[in-house]
Parts: C-alpha cells; sequence; structure tokens
C-alpha cells in the first residue's frame, strides 16, 4: 500500500518529467507490469499523444515463475487500452541468437538478459530511445548497494536521468519520483499492476536492503538523503574531471604517443580513485 501521504503524480508535474523527451521521434517504454512501469506506460502515452511521439512498449518474459505469461499478457492489455502497441520478447527469442538461458538465473543475469532483448529489439524496429520505470526508491538502493561494494565517487553517483550504450539512449524520467506516488497514481486512475514475489524474496540482496531501509532512515539515512550523496558525488566527479583535463593537457606538451599514454593512465587513475 502507498504510503498515507503519497500523492499521485498530476498531471503538471509529469510534463515537467517527460519535457527532455519531447523532439523524439519514437520511444520504446520497457514495462514490468509492476507499479513503477504501468504508471509510466499509461502517464507517458497521454503525454506521447499531445506531443506527436510515437510510442510503444515491450515486456520481457523471463519464464522464471508460474504466471509470468499471464502478466505479460495483461500488460499487453493494458497497453491496447491506451492505443500504443506491445510486444512480449522471451529469453530464448531469435533476436538475441546464442544466448541461451542459464540453468540458475540470478537477477543480474535477468537483467542483463533484459536489456540485450530489449535492444535488439529496438535495433529491428529501428527505435533507438528506451524508457524505463526506475524511481527514487531505486536509486536509493542502487547507491546503498554500490556504497557497501566499496564504490569510489564515480560509483556513488548512482544511475543517470539519460545514458547511451551501443546506440541505445537510456531515459529515467521518474528517478526522482518515490514509488509509493507510483502506487497512489495507479490506484486513483484504476490502473491494475502485478506485484513480483521476487521482489519480496530475501535471497537477493536488494530485498535485504530495502527491509532496511526504514531501519535507517531512523538514524538519518532516508531514501532522499541516500540520493543527495549520489547528487553530490556527481557534482565532485565533474569537478574532478575538470581538474583532470586541465592536468592532462599540460602533462602531455611535448611528450612522445607512448609516455602520453602512460601519463594518461596514470592521470586515470587518480580520476577513480582519488
Amino acid at each position: 500500500m502507498p504510503e498515507a501521504s503519497a500523492e499521485p503524480l498530476r498531471l503538471i508535474e509529469t510534463a515537467a518529467l517527460f519535457a527532455k523527451l519531447a523532439g523524439v521521434d519514437a520511444l520504446l517504454v520497457g514495462v514490468s507490469g509492476g507499479p513503477d512501469s504501468v504508471a509510466l506506460l499509461g502517464l507517458l502515452a497521454q503525454w506521447a499523444a499531445q506531443n506527436a511521439v510515437k510510442l510503444s512498449s515491450a515486456t520481457v518474459d523471463h519464464d522464471l515463475r508460474d504466471g509470468s505469461r499471464a502478466e505479460a499478457e495483461q500488460v499487453a492489455r493494458f497497453a491496447a487500452s491506451l492505443g500504443v502497441s506491445h510486444s512480449i520478447l522471451t529469453w530464448d527469442s531469435h533476436l538475441i541468437g546464442e544466448f541461451k538461458k542459464p540453468a540458475v538465473v540470478s537477477q543480474e543475469a535477468a537483467r542483463d538478459a533484459r536489456y540485450r532483448l530489449l535492444g535488439a529489439y529496438m535495433r529491428v524496429a529501428g527505435i533507438s530511445h528506451l524508457v524505463t520505470g526506475h524511481t527514487l526508491d531505486d536509486q536509493a538502493e542502487t547507491i546503498l548497494l554500490r556504497f557497501l561494494r566499496g564504490s569510489g565517487p564515480a560509483g556513488l553517483i548512482g544511475m543517470q536521468m539519460r545514458a547511451e550504450t551501443n546506440g541505445i539512449v537510456l531515459h529515467r524520467p521518474l528517478l526522482n519520483v518515490a514509488k509509493s506516488r507510483l502506487i497512489a497514481t495507479c490506484q486513483e486512475r484504476g490502473w491494475t499492476y502485478v506485484a513480483d514475489p521476487s521482489n519480496e524474496n530475501p535471497r537477493f540482496t536488494r530485498v535485504r536492503l530495502r527491509r532496511l531501509m526504514p531501519e535507517l532512515a531512523k538514524e538519518g539515512l532516508s531514501k532522499a538523503r541516500l540520493v543527495t550523496l549520489g547528487r553530490r558525488m556527481g557534482q565532485a566527479e565533474k569537478a574532478i574531471e575538470a581538474q583532470v583535463g586541465a592536468v592532462w593537457a599540460k602533462a602531455l606538451v611535448g611528450l612522445d604517443e607512448t609516455a602520453a599514454g602512460t601519463r594518461y593512465a596514470l592521470l586515470e587513475t587518480v580520476r577513480q580513485f582519488g
């Protein structure tokens, strides 16, 4: 259930959240069926219609538990009700060739397969922009997880609202929105979503951290403060990059190619761990 203070997102807010998507001809929305991505698809469908953006959606069915296909088909029906095309992608799709499903699937492997499938599908469909429903909660968990693993400033930045890899531009417009507000949005509008039982399985590190969050918040380490930490690390990283760039430019003067490469590698080490 959403928090008592959670308010559904309003149209004026969604217009601001999606403003940076304006001018993109076509978008693909990755929809798992959970409240985050269902709210994203519902809100984005209305925005796209008003801004002449071609919108399509896709769900990856990993087939890791009973009912996953039915959930993907539920998303397809929801997309159809919005006038948005939808595709269900499976692990054994020809789109990713010899990338086969392992006997034991970790959360990391499932995530890797999801992005590989979506990327392959987008290349076939001629779409280069992907939108996902990552939230402030996801960002806080990511930063905390990386902190526990000993990440430096670059890792503690967390996820970016816009990232590009292999010709695919990934957008996370809800990264500063609390999950509780998206649940409230779905409930207010009558949008049905599913609850993935893996999100409650303590076998996964993220689930255990999620359960610790309320206690950490009591001590002052709230989700908002974790996200603030990530933002400050981003500012620090930009400052470091600027300084390294200036020093690098001076350090390379008069050096041959081998010496320049060695000095650049040293400066990169300073940037990453300093």
